[in-house]
């Protein structure tokens, strides 16, 4: 988590470093520099494009700032050592992960207001919405495990133990889940609807990963691992380690 009271918005936060930056000859450049009221760090944010709206997690609340001028147009409070923000569009929610609480908050969309707060696994971290399996999963650092989350009822409806500490997970949208474990090096893919395990894949050279995407049309992983600078590329089928390159310090993909 990121220890200042700016928010460098709207650019792309990369792991490349600035060596690579300087020799892929990007055109990527600061637009516009907003300020956050109130403390602490920040980890992930989240736009909604629909509203013009970005949510940023910061210290034990969340910013919600106008995407165009980014005046703060709202907070979200109570959400202590707040790590990710997810919105479920469709039910007019938002969910927080609270990594000291050991919890999640359920938010009203349009009015910001708490709705509920769910007790999920010990320090979640990332969270994320699955389309497929129509689910919420939080990332548990502290417990190993993921927390799943029906968003209709908003309780808890499994919790996965995962065999190290999570950090990243993305879906592909069929039916499986990737999560990257910190401590063992390793992919976990489970079933996004059984939430069995189906295939632990190591890292050829990455330690530490942190940051995850996928793409969805080539079937491929790409592991950003903070331990030794490393981006891995995967085949999210095979779990075969495609290739890899030296990145910068890398929290996030």
């Amino acid at each position: 988590m990121l220890s200042n009271k700016i928010l460098v918005s709207f650019c792309v936060l990369s792991a490349f470093g600035l060596n690579a930056f300087s020799q892929s000859h990007t055109n990527f450049h600061v637009v516009k520099n907003h300020p956050l009221t109130g403390d602490g760090g920040w980890d992930y944010l989240t736009v909604n494009a629909e509203t013009k709206t970005v949510y940023v997690s910061h210290g034990n609340e969340v910013n919600v700032l106008n995407l165009a001028t980014g005046k703060e147009v709202g907070k979200i409070t109570n959400t202590i050592g707040v790590h990710g923000i997810e919105l479920v569009k469709s039910l007019g929610k938002g969910y927080v992960s609270n990594g000291r609480d050991n919890s999640c908050t359920v938010f009203d969309i349009k009015t910001n207001k708490e709705l509920k707060k769910i007790t999920t696994g010990a320090n979640p971290d990332a969270i994320f919405y699955d389309d497929f399996s129509k689910k919420i999963f939080t990332c548990n650092g502290k417990s190993e495990d993921a927390s799943v989350i029906d968003p209709i009822t908003d309780k808890v409806v499994a919790t996965i133990p995962l065999g190290g500490k999570p950090e990243t997970a993305v879906s592909n949208g069929k039916g499986l889940i990737f999560v990257n474990i910190e401590t063992t090096n390793e992919l976990v893919v489970f079933d996004a609807k059984t939430y069995k395990i189906k295939s632990r894949y190591k890292l050829d050279g990455g330690k530490e990963p942190s940051g995850l995407a996928m793409d969805l049309a080539t079937n491929r992983l790409f592991v950003g691992c903070g331990g030794n600078q490393q981006m891995i590329i995967m085949d999210a089928l095979t779990g075969k380690n495609l290739a890899k390159f030296k990145i910068g310090d890398c929290d996030g993909v």
